[in-house]
């Protein structure tokens, strides 16, 4: 678990537990937490130098160089997700199956409860070829580590 001690984080933090915002102001500091944490938790996404065309000529920038795929953990994370995919346009979108989701063992929970979009899960070796099977019937590409 990686935690962020930005001040807009925590103070985003401070208005969404008041009882007292209302509802527009609690959707605008969800999606600012959304995009502070996106922020951090893609700090060590790889890139590389490309040459882009500006009006005043051609300029050095950084282009991430590897996909994105974000996936949504039920309930805080679908609300996460249209500030992650605003932020990384050409992120991926994921799904982590409910099925799969209730047979699995999720490893690291506190990091699951905490928002975080990755997910690894351990599927029992009796549970495996049966859920493997499942994924490419509903079309869903899961690999085996």
């Amino acid at each position: 678990m990686h935690l962020v001690p930005h001040p807009l984080v925590h103070d985003a933090l401070a208005t969404l537990r008041d009882s007292s915002t209302p509802p527009e102001l609690f959707r605008r500091m969800a999606v600012r937490i959304s995009l502070l944490l996106a922020a951090e938790a893609t700090r060590d996404v790889p890139s590389a130098e490309v040459t882009v065309e500006t009006p005043l000529g051609p300029a050095q920038a950084r282009r991430i160089t590897r996909d994105v795929v974000v996936v949504p953990v039920l309930r805080a994370g679908l609300g996460m997700l249209d500030a992650i995919l605003e932020l990384i346009v050409p992120a991926h979108e994921g799904r982590l199956l409910n099925w799969l989701y209730e047979e699995a063992e999720v490893q690291e929970r506190e990091a699951l409860e905490s928002g975080e979009v990755r997910v690894r899960v351990r599927i029992a070796a009796e549970k495996k070829e049966r859920l493997m099977a499942q994924a490419r019937r509903a079309g869903t590409a899961l690999t085996s580590a």
